[in-house]
């Protein structure tokens, strides 16, 4: 589809430099129990996201190289590791079904596909391929059926309806920016309700109208793009309108806090380079998870500060989830050399 090129640019390097002088970590008003260890199926090693259903109360875990692991919040138990789903990526939850990505990557008789689950029997109910290889983030808009998936190989996003979950059909497909990635994209946010989705691509912050399937804005960061990309996960403050993007070449620039329109409000610092974003909107608490700083960060949406580092002691805390309904924090540990991958639990606790 045709892209805009309204290219949004400022003076980056001048602000960070006068933002980060100060980085000292705010005061925190929380402290972080943990309160479980749920030991999860599979093998070992970096895994990648998570997601939640409310209804089921059940958190889906693409485990290292194949597997889904499912587990229940209410009880802090695995359900049920589902071992078919080579190299889960993302996920997402839309009804009665959650939809994976597999993602083998290019290459003769690779497995590049949507895999769709039964959240409640836990089975597998179609698998569709994907246009391009290794699919990476998905997100569902659940008002319209429609299912986004980010291609990690094609520097796209595809667009399917699932208004029958067991048949996606596939609509069209939307052009990243920039044309030849270094990296390629990442994590996104959808807003629905505002037909926007807020996307990673190398040091560029999309801001994407899924109506028009084009690329409306493009706001280059400056960051460093390493072998893990720049930009990376979001989140989208609804309460006070801001846009919250992490970055993954610690020690700068950390997180940015944008206006919905692409202009810097904030900078705040990074305990390490940020694989996933969650938040608890109603605490008003933004967590980003970090492998290399083996925990998650945390945040206060509202005063914009960061109150702490939750370590978990162990690397591959590469994502997690946040249960609104109890605030409890999940992280994810991959494990590795002998240690079994598990999903830590954590009370935040007013202090």
């Amino acid at each position: 589809m045709k892209m805009r090129n309204n290219v949004f640019h400022g003076a980056v390097a001048v602000m960070l430099a006068g933002l980060l002088a100060t980085s000292a970590f705010a005061a925190g008003s929380y402290k972080f129990e943990k309160v479980a260890t749920i030991k999860l199926g599979g093998p070992a090693g970096h895994g990648d996201l998570l997601s939640f259903d409310p209804a089921t109360h059940r958190i889906f875990i693409a485990m290292h190289d194949h597997g889904v692991s499912v587990v229940d919040t209410q009880t802090d138990k695995l359900v049920k590791y589902i071992p078919d789903v080579p190299n889960p990526n993302g996920s997402a939850v839309d009804g009665h079904y959650v939809f994976v990505a597999a993602a083998d990557g290019a290459g003769a008789g690779k497995v590049n596909a949507i895999v769709v689950i039964d959240t409640q029997t836990l089975k597998e109910v179609a698998r569709v391929n994907t246009k391009g290889t290794s699919p990476d983030w998905v997100a569902i808009n659940q008002a319209t059926h429609t299912l986004y998936v980010a291609s990690d190989d094609n520097n796209w996003d595809e667009i399917y309806d699932i208004s029958d979950p067991a048949k996606p059909v596939y609509k069209a497909g939307i052009n990243l920016y920039p044309s030849k990635p270094v990296s390629g994209p990442d994590v996104g946010t959808l807003l629905p309700a505002a037909n926007t989705i807020y996307q990673a691509d190398d040091a560029y912050i999309l801001k994407i109208n899924t109506t028009t399937g084009e690329v409306d804005q493009h706001f280059d960061t400056s960051v460093k793009i390493g072998k893990h990309g720049g930009t990376k996960a979001s989140y989208f403050d609804a309460k006070n309108k801001r846009l919250w993007f992490a970055t993954t070449n610690f020690p700068n620039p950390g997180v940015f806090v944008l206006t919905p329109d692409l202009r810097i409000i904030k900078t705040l610092p990074e305990s390490g380079g940020v694989d996933d974003a969650q938040a608890d909107p109603e605490l008003g608490l933004l967590y980003l998870y970090s492998t290399s700083s083996k925990g998650f960060d945390v945040y206060d949406t509202n005063s914009m500060t960061h109150l702490t580092h939750v370590s978990t002691g162990e690397g591959n805390t590469h994502t997690g989830m946040v249960d609104p309904a109890t605030h409890l924090v999940y992280a994810f540990n991959g494990g590795g050399k002998g240690i079994a991958p598990t999903l830590l639990v954590f009370k935040p606790v007013k202090e």
